[in-house]
């Protein structure tokens, strides 16, 4: 019995190791349209339960399509916003990664910022706050 178990253990650290090599097979682009794939089905659900919260137009006898059409409508641009995200965070991420040959917390922390800073700019948000904090720290002379 104690036997059986030491080669199941074995066979599943083995078994992990392969999984690593395999998750690093996947192409750049792969990792692009996973990353924007799954900002579409989260952001499709997001948008689901938003518009659960939002009021929702009162379902008549002969005009019962306003509800579901807004609620599509919502889940759709919760769906592309998350999408956008998750691609250009991965796409910059993974550009990083093979400009330059490293695997490290700095690629995701650039691709983070990028992603939230374009749409941030798409949504027309400007960040006064931001702004005036990286004057104030070039002005200093760091």
């Amino acid at each position: 019995m104690f036997t059986t178990m030491v080669s199941t253990q074995s066979e599943e650290s083995d078994g992990s190791s392969e999984l690593r090599y395999l998750e690093d097979e996947d192409t750049s682009t792969m990792k692009v349209i996973k990353g924007a794939t799954s900002g579409l089905v989260i952001g499709t659900i997001w948008g689901t339960i938003v518009a659960s919260w939002h009021d929702v137009p009162r379902v008549e006898k002969h005009v019962a399509l306003p509800g579901l059409i807004r609620t599509l409508k919502m889940m759709g641009s919760y769906g592309m916003t998350f999408a956008a995200i998750g691609g250009v965070y991965m796409g910059v991420e993974q550009l990083l990664e093979n400009y330059r040959m490293k695997r490290d917390l700095y690629n995701g922390a650039v691709g983070g910022f990028v992603a939230g800073a374009t749409i941030l700019g798409y949504k027309g948000v400007v960040m006064h706050g931001s702004l005036h904090g990286i004057m104030a720290y070039k002005t200093a002379g760091f």
